[in-house]
């Protein structure tokens, strides 16, 4: 039987989508393009720096430093801006490109209710999104989809997570915030190597929304629509 007293849940792909591609390679485009024009700098090199930047987070992270500010420090360093430029850049970018994304960014059907479900069985609810992104661009999709004005245990983002998924800090993290075991949490989420395989490894139950990956053997459960979450929990 479970005993289960945290839910994590993933939000791109999981609660909400972007209708034209994967949100995380679009904004790192968009944000590589503003950065590009703003400080007269290659947009090539840029995009090159920015995900090398993202995947040392995601593997190799500085325990002692915010995504947030590592990736910053490796853009400074290697396209010669001073930090400080740069952090004022992207609060910009954020504010004025960001928000762009807004008319095509929709909820997944059922997201509201699974939400509302989860807090009525009184559940501690983490918004387990991966933390490459800074908590205005979290704390807005969460707004355009309707789940924003909910008493979250956490909501991950650049300035508050020390490592990216799939990195098993992000999870330890996760866990120590809500002060709950491995076994006392369940991860969903969509994707199977940033959501369900590390969570699964450090000992959380696992459930994958997984449409059409139904032989799935990684997730304790494969579910095809968001409301499903509600038979199994």
């Amino acid at each position: 039987m479970l005993r289960i007293k945290a839910v994590f849940i993933d939000l791109d792909g999981t609660l909400g989508y972007y209708e034209h591609g994967d949100l995380a390679e679009v904004v790192g485009k968009m944000y590589a393009n503003w950065l590009s024009k703003e400080f007269g700098v290659d947009y090539q090199q840029t995009l090159s720096v920015l995900l090398n930047a993202v995947k040392i987070v995601k593997t190799k992270p500085s325990l002692d430093k915010s995504v947030a500010q590592q990736i910053l420090e490796n853009l400074s360093w290697e396209l010669r801006i001073p930090i400080e430029d740069l952090d004022n850049a992207t609060d910009i970018f954020y504010k004025q490109k960001f928000v762009q994304i807004r008319e095509n960014y929709k909820a997944r059907k059922g997201a509201k209710e699974v939400i509302e479900y989860l807090f009525e069985k009184g559940y501690k609810v983490v918004i387990a999104t991966d933390p490459i992104i800074k908590r205005f661009g979290v704390l807005k999709r969460l707004e355009w989809i309707g789940l924003l004005e909910y008493p979250y245990c956490f909501v991950t983002s650049a300035e508050v997570c020390r490592a990216a998924k799939p990195h098993q800090i992000y999870y330890l993290d996760l866990l120590e915030v809500c002060k709950v075991k491995p076994h006392e949490a369940v991860m969903i989420g969509d994707k199977l190597e940033n959501d369900i395989i590390p969570a699964k490894r450090l000992g959380l139950y696992t459930i994958h929304l997984g449409r059409e990956m139904k032989e799935n053997k990684a997730a304790d459960h494969v579910i095809e629509e968001i409301e499903d979450i509600i038979n199994i929990l």
